[in-house]
């Protein structure tokens, strides 16, 4: 299966759900640890339009952090936003920040990209802190850092369902397996220093939006596995046959087998009856031809 999802934050202002579209749709929650001024502040608007229009959402937090004690902040900190909300998408964790993986910010200084091993053990921490919580974890980040890490611990990336980030490409330069591709920027003008691919507009959405790709069916997979607050879906257990029972059912077939021998037998009976007497007609027709 392939669906059509869209990725939205407070940078795509207010949206109009009833005209958008997709598929699916991932929703910005937060963005660094414990402060309300870092709750995304389209978060609740975005997630009351999707459950309003029957999108289904996923949620994910950007993170800033540097360490794995940083990264369990920002995954309680994710958790208290996101508590009661039953997103039948992945909750994600958006590792991208140069101060994770090395670039200039937005103030022309330049960050060293962190040790690989360091990387692990913050999207370890950030991951497994919300799957004891109970929620479907996603890892979200570009295709080439995420390829490193592949590489580099190839087990420890294979553990997560994965939302891969690839522009301009016909697919995703990963080896790994992959969820959701985030492939382009559907965009009607473009930002300094960054080109988009996409020409035009998403539906119900004023300004330049992510577009991805998605490839498993979440909500049955989260819904099946009793997470992000669904109940479990087991099949009911097939009913104990008892002894009364087990001699019931052998009376019923027995029944049934001397109903069917009973037929059988009739129908010998007359196809026997058929015969001898289509060979009494032989008979006497033989006979009359030697008088």
């Amino acid at each position: 299966m392939q669906t059509n999802i869209i990725d939205v934050s407070t940078h795509q202002g207010q949206i109009d759900w009833a005209k958008v579209e997709a598929d699916a749709v991932m929703i910005r929650a937060c963005f660094g640890w414990d402060n309300n001024n870092q709750i995304d502040k389209q978060f609740a608007a975005n997630v009351a339009g999707a459950v309003k229009y029957g999108t289904p959402y996923g949620l994910y937090h950007y993170s800033y952090a540097t360490n794995a004690s940083d990264a369990r902040k920002e995954a309680n900190f994710f958790l208290r936003v996101i508590e009661g909300l039953k997103p039948q998408y992945p909750v994600a964790f958006d590792f991208e920040d140069v101060t994770q993986l090395g670039g200039y910010d937005s103030n022309g200084r330049y960050h060293k990209s962190l040790p690989l091993g360091t990387q692990l053990d913050i999207i370890d921490a950030f991951l497994s802190t919300v799957e004891a919580a109970g929620y479907f974890a996603m890892l979200y980040m570009s295709a080439s850092p995420l390829m490193q890490l592949y590489r580099y611990a190839p087990k420890r990336i294979k553990r997560y369902s994965i939302w891969v980030a690839h522009y301009g490409a016909d697919k995703p330069n990963f080896a790994g397996e992959y969820g959701i591709w985030q492939y382009g920027v559907v965009g009607r003008w473009g930002t300094k220093g960054r080109d988009y691919t996409i020409p035009g507009q998403v539906s119900g959405v004023n300004a330049n939006c992510d577009v991805n790709y998605g490839y498993k069916d979440y909500p049955a997979i989260i819904k099946a596995a009793g997470l992000n607050g669904f109940s479990k879906t087991t099949q009911p257990p097939k009913p104990v046959e008892t002894q009364a029972d087990e001699l019931a059912r052998i009376r019923a077939e027995l029944t049934a087998s001397k109903e069917h021998t009973v037929k059988l037998k009739k129908q010998v009976n007359s196809l026997t009856d058929e015969l001898a007497s289509y060979k009494n007609k032989c008979l006497e027709a033989a006979k009359l031809l030697t008088e």
